[in-house]
C-alpha cells in the first residue's frame, strides 16, 4: 500500500496542482508533507491517475491511506496481533 504522500510524489505535485487549477503548487507540496490528502480531492485524484495511467490510485487505496496514517487498522484486521 503507498501513503498519500507516495501516491502524490507518483503523480507529480506541480501535475496535481495544474491539474486542479491551483495557483500555487505549494498547496499540494503541503499535502505531501502532512501525507493527506483532503477527501474532497479524491475523485479528481483518482480521475488524474487513470488519465495519466499511474496504477493503483482508487478510493479504496487512499482510504487505505488515510486510515494508516491515523493509525486505524484496515476492515476485517485487528490492531492487536
Amino acid at each position: 500500500m503507498r501513503s498519500h504522500s507516495q501516491i502524490l510524489k507518483a503523480l507529480g505535485p506541480t501535475a496535481v496542482a495544474a491539474a486542479f487549477g491551483l495557483k500555487q503548487p505549494s498547496t499540494v507540496h503541503s499535502w505531501v508533507q502532512r501525507n493527506s490528502i483532503p477527501p474532497k480531492y479524491w475523485p479528481g485524484i483518482v480521475e488524474f491517475a487513470r488519465n495519466t495511467r499511474v496504477a493503483g490510485v482508487t478510493h479504496a487505496a487512499l482510504a487505505e491511506a488515510a486510515a494508516a496514517a491515523a493509525g486505524l487498522a484496515p476492515r476485517g484486521k485487528s490492531r492487536a496481533a
